[in-house]
Order: C-alpha cells, then structure tokens, then sequence
C-alpha cells in the first residue's frame, strides 16, 4: 500500500489569507493528504513589511521541513517577492537522499534554480493563491505528479498548448525532448551573475511572465541574450505572458515578434502558447525533469 502523502505549507516570498490557508487544507483533505502548515503564512499583526516574518525566520521553516523526513511535499502558498532572501540560508543537500518535492512558480522560480545547481527536480506548479483563478487542469496536473509512484528524474511532464499551429511556432515538426528549465522570465534574468544562474546548456527553456511592458520584456530578453542563454538550447518554450501593458507609443512588437527576433539565427525548435503561467492555465512540470509536447 502506498504510503500516504504529507504536504507542507511555507511562505517564502509574501504572506497570504486565511481564505488561501483554507483552500490548501480543503485540498489535502480532497485527496486525503495530511498537512502540516508553517507556523509563518499570516501578516503579524501591525505589519511593517509584505512578509509574514523575518528573513532568518522564515528560512528556519523552510528548512525544517526540508529536514523532515515525514514530509513529502512542500507547497509555497505564494509568490510575490522575497524568496531569495532565503537562499543565503536554505540547505538543500537533504533532498538529494530524500528526494521531497518543492511546489510554486513565479517567484519560486529562484528556489527551482536553486535546486537544479544541486540537480534536485521540483515541481513548477499553481499556488493556493492562484487556486481561485486558474484551472481545475492546472491543480489536476499538479496532483498527478504527486501521486506518480516514480523517481523524479523518471517522470515525463506532458506539456500542452492552446494551439499548437500557431504560425509563430518553428521546426515544430521536430522531436523536443530533453530536459526543462527556466519558468519567470524576471527570475531568470534576476539569477544572472549569482551562484543560482541560469544553465540552459543542452536544455529546453520555458519562459513565462505577467503584468510587465512589452519594451521591459524586450529589456530581459536582450540581457538573456547578451548572457548567452540562447545558445546551445535543445528548444525554446514560450508559456503564458499575461496582463502585458504598452506604452502610449506603442512599442511596436508583439510577445511573439519579441522572441522571434532574438532567436532568429537559431534553428532549434520553438513553441509558443504553452499552458504555463499566470493565466488561467498553468500546467504543472517537472522542473530538470524530461518533457512531452502535446498539441491537444
């Protein structure tokens, strides 16, 4: 018989609700999880910050739990900012012995960085806090994972688009295998020159991002592309970039022009319209993980 799973719940970057808390426990009880929650998800009471506690303090917890051999999961409610305080303090050499899973994406995506320095797969997936507004697929996806009774590095994410004949779309003929990283694009760029850099060498990168302006965009992907990053790539996996605001004089470019441009000399393949991110499709992935692509 299966051993019944154990979820965490943390807050690395910002607090959350008692509505988000609620919703993670409802959901552990749906799927006859047990849970434990993290003694730092609320604001204190007369804040002085955007976090539930200090630096050193919310580390500690994450660390905890990370040390926890009854745990098999760890869910970040949020994100936001701030999980990168952390890294300073977080010690993930446990997990190459028992491997547990860390969820979350956006802001978390310097924690899954951070991990695959260490070669240790997580898991790029809907938080609590998005629960609310993003797909029943999405937290679906997220679960199966969970239940597989596989390795991490055995598992195959299964990577879905809204359309995969999009005309932006190049050499989608070709097989895309191999290895995944990447995830907010603005993480990405922010790990440029730290110890959690960014390795796309011999990967396919997914990239995905919400709520900045199209020139800002370009500005990251110049900087990604100054950096090297889109070299060597196995392919390129372009997710959800949603709430995206222009100028008054518009800059002149759509999302898919923008990555077209930067990746005009490369022939690997590309994809646009994955269904990560923060819309309302966010598809959980295995991150260092194997990929699948399907078009459905």
């Amino acid at each position: 018989m299966q051993k019944k799973l154990k979820i965490a719940l943390v807050a690395p970057a910002r607090a959350v609700s008692n509505a988000i808390i609620q919703k993670f426990e409802a959901y552990c009880k749906a799927q006859n999880f047990d849970f434990e929650l993290g003694n730092f998800l609320l604001l204190p009471e007369n804040p002085n910050s955007i976090w539930s506690a200090d630096t050193q303090e919310r580390a500690k917890e994450f660390q905890k739990f990370i040390d926890n051999s009854d745990i098999d999961a760890i869910f970040c409610a949020r994100g936001g900012y701030g999980s990168t305080h952390l890294l300073p303090y977080l010690d993930f050499s446990p997990l190459q012995t028992k491997h547990k899973w860390i969820v979350g994406f956006s802001d978390i995506t310097i924690l899954h960085l951070a991990l695959q320095k260490q070669n240790i797969c997580s898991l790029h997936a809907s938080m609590p806090a998005h629960w609310a507004t993003q797909s029943k697929e999405s937290l679906d996806s997220l679960t199966n994972i969970l239940l597989k009774n596989e390795k991490p590095t055995e598992i195959t994410s299964e990577i879905q688009f809204e359309n995969i004949n999009n005309p932006y779309n190049k050499n989608q003929s070709q097989q895309l295998t191999g290895k995944i990283i990447g995830g907010n694009l603005t993480m990405c760029v922010h790990s440029l020159g730290t110890p959690y850099e960014l390795d796309t060498t011999d990967k396919i990168l997914i990239l995905e991002d919400v709520g900045e302006y199209v020139y800002h965009i370009d500005r990251l992907l110049m900087q990604l592309y100054h950096a090297g990053k889109f070299e060597n790539l196995k392919g390129l996996i372009v997710g959800d970039f949603s709430q995206i605001k222009d100028n008054e004089l518009h800059f002149g470019k759509s999302i898919e022009e923008l990555f077209c441009q930067i990746t005009q000399k490369y022939n690997y393949p590309i994809l646009f319209g994955a269904k990560i991110g923060h819309g309302y499709h966010n598809h959980a992935f295995v991150m260092g993980g194997e990929i699948m692509v399907n078009g459905k």
